[in-house]
């Protein structure tokens, strides 16, 4: 029989213990932190480290070569730059291993730590390989299997409540986006605030907006790409997962776009949800957001991208029909310059070259 306060592990007969259990799920449970992720990710930091008497807890997001992008929360480590890798070692094995990676499997201790005396830690991933919980005490006694079952625990209820907070925000940030979009009136600006809210609304590492013509597509507006990347022109067919959203006038997901560019130096995803954006019935262009890492996009986001790409559609021929009445605005003026210019001359000479450069301007 088990002892008072511990349940039956999710592995190897180790045993939970259901005391601190309770206490790490109410602090996904705090009402207080629903719209704010930052907010909760800091206090669930906070709370591992007082539960497993850690003297430094971070949350990180990784690629899949176990490269740092994201710091999502740091506890304990006051003056280190957030951009730092704190053990980019230890990342680098959970992820690959898609296991937990105990501190004395991943080779020598960066100076982040062992400034601080650290002979203890793990690193459990819990968003399939790209994201880490990772725990580092003062003391040598290694994490228990009963310990790393709980932290494996807890990572993915905490992804749950990060994508219920995430929701929660999308539903206030659809509304503004939606406001803005519709306050475009040029074809540059419109897809210019597309790609922003892709990138704020999905939690996108990098998104794109492709422009197709003649069966070319120009991904020219985009952001979260490495510095020096211009953007890139290809032809459709050369694109198999673009092409599948194009024929089929559906939204796909993959994994694997990473030969989704002519130059692929400068193409640092992996996964992506693209979603046709359709002018007068006709797929104009696709909307994308990628991850580095190669992780499942949700059904979810699939929806929200979808939204978006109505969006950008209607904005798209909103301004494209503002630029048309521009230019006869503009035309209409040229036309009654001429004409009175016209009626005031008497040359000729000056008519025919008048009428000359309104041809050409026309």
């Amino acid at each position: 029989m088990l002892a008072q306060g511990q349940e039956q592990g999710l592995a190897g007969g180790s045993t939970i213990d259901a005391v601190r259990m309770g206490e790490l799920l109410a602090v996904l449970v705090d009402n207080d932190n629903i719209t704010y992720r930052d907010n909760l990710l800091e206090k669930v930091a906070w709370k591992l480290a007082e539960l497993f008497e850690c003297a430094v807890v971070t949350i990180d997001t990784v690629t899949e070569t176990g490269q740092l992008t994201v710091a999502y929360a740091r506890f304990g480590l006051d003056g280190v730059p957030p951009d730092a890798d704190v053990h980019p070692l230890g990342l680098r094995t959970a992820t690959m291993a898609g296991r937990a990676a105990m501190l004395a499997e991943c080779g020598p201790l960066p100076p982040h730590l062992a400034e601080r005396g650290i002979r203890g830690g793990v690193c459990v991933p819990f968003v399939r390989g790209s994201a880490v919980l990772s725990l580092y005490r003062t003391k040598a006694e290694p994490f228990t299997a009963s310990e790393v079952d709980l932290i494996e625990v807890m990572g993915r209820y905490l992804m749950l409540v990060l994508r219920r907070v995430q929701r929660v925000a999308q539903l206030a940030q659809l509304a503004e986006h939606s406001a803005r979009v519709g306050e475009c009136r040029s074809e540059r600006e419109v897809l210019d605030v597309a790609v922003d809210g892709v990138m704020t609304l999905m939690g996108a590492d990098a998104a794109g907006v492709g422009l197709i013509a003649d069966g070319v597509v120009s991904f020219t507006t985009h952001r979260g790409f490495p510095a020096g990347f211009d953007g890139w022109k290809a032809p459709l067919e050369e694109l198999s997962v673009a092409a599948a959203v194009v024929r089929d006038k559906r939204t796909v997901r993959s994994t694997d776009v990473r030969t989704h560019a002519p130059d692929r130096s400068l193409w640092p995803v992996s996964a992506a949800v693209i979603a046709p954006v359709e002018l007068d019935g006709v797929v104009g262009a696709i909307l994308a957001a990628y991850h580095y890492a190669p992780v499942d996009f949700t059904a979810d986001d699939e929806y929200v991208l979808k939204l978006l790409a109505g969006q950008v559609a209607a904005a798209m021929t909103n301004a494209r029909l503002v630029e048309t009445a521009e230019r006869g605005r503009r035309n209409a003026e040229s036309l009654r310059g001429l004409s009175a210019a016209l009626n005031a001359s008497l040359s000729v000479t000056e008519i025919g070259d008048r009428l000359c450069t309104a041809m050409a301007m026309h």
